[in-house]
């Protein structure tokens, strides 16, 4: 059996177009891009709008009895909690979303030792 010569280098497609015809580029969907970008930059505009309505929201619940001092501490610890949470949804992103499960079991479990 005779070998043939190829001029062909790893660096050439396996497979030839023979027809001739070049392939089209296909069309970026400017449509649906500009919509995922505008929910993308309206996200942290809505994150912000709540920070007035959180020292309302603790005066009503009646948790901390009148003392504004409670009412300030009180609406830092659900802006940290809202941070803590979209900060860990990055974080399950990343490493998968099993081991972010069993760390905050992990935290839960400890911050129920620490009281």
């Amino acid at each position: 059996m005779a070998e043939t010569e190829s001029t062909q280098t790893e660096y050439d497609p396996l497979l030839q177009n023979n027809d001739g015809v070049q392939e089209q580029l296909t069309p970026l969907p400017k449509l649906q891009l500009f919509c995922v970008f505008l929910i993308q930059a309206a996200e942290p505009v809505t994150a912000t709008v709540i920070y007035p309505f959180i020292n309302q929201f603790v005066r009503e619940t009646g948790i901390t009895g009148g003392d504004e001092k409670k009412t300030g501490y009180y609406a830092g610890l659900i802006v940290r909690i809202s941070a803590f949470t979209r900060h860990l949804t990055r974080i399950a992103r990343c490493l998968g979303i099993r081991i972010l499960l069993c760390r905050e079991f992990d935290c839960c479990v400890l911050g129920s030792f620490i009281r």
